[in-house]
Order: C-alpha cells, then sequence, then structure tokens
C-alpha cells in the first residue's frame, strides 16, 4: 500500500516543476538581448551566430572605434569604454 503523504508530496513536486517551467518560458519570451558591437569583431561575430542559431531575439547596436566608444551614452553602459 502506498503512502497516502508521499502521492501528496510527489504531486506537489510535479506542480511546482510545471510552475517553475511556466515561469521560465515566460521570462525567456520577454528577454530581449542588446548587442554592442564591432562590425569586424570576430568575438561579436560568433555572439550573433550562436544568437540566430539559438533563434534569440536581440537588438544590434554597431558601434564604430573611431568615435562611438567615447560618447557618453555609451560610457553610461560601459565605464571604461571598452566593447
Amino acid at each position: 500500500m502506498r503512502d497516502p503523504g508521499r502521492a501528496q508530496c510527489s504531486r506537489l513536486i510535479a506542480q511546482r516543476y510545471r510552475e517553475r517551467v511556466t515561469v521560465r518560458r515566460v521570462e525567456k519570451e520577454k528577454t530581449m538581448f542588446e548587442l554592442y558591437h564591432v562590425a569586424g569583431s570576430s568575438n561579436s561575430q560568433r555572439v550573433r551566430i550562436v544568437l540566430a542559431e539559438k533563434e534569440i531575439p536581440w537588438e544590434s547596436h554597431q558601434l564604430t572605434l573611431a568615435g562611438d566608444l567615447h560618447t557618453a551614452a555609451f560610457r553610461a553602459i560601459s565605464p571604461p569604454g571598452t566593447v
């Protein structure tokens, strides 16, 4: 004979698992990555490839090495001024 307490515990665990999965799916749908990158950078190219293969939504912010790294808006995001 099964222990009724054990069955109830199993149901609670299953319910919590379903709730976690649902929350993760909702959070995953809300996530929008912002990629600040330089066009010729091999590192940012790798990131773009992975985002495309995983079908992860992202927003592109292409920078130029000439002056974008020294603007106040970029310094607010990256205080050292590096990509």
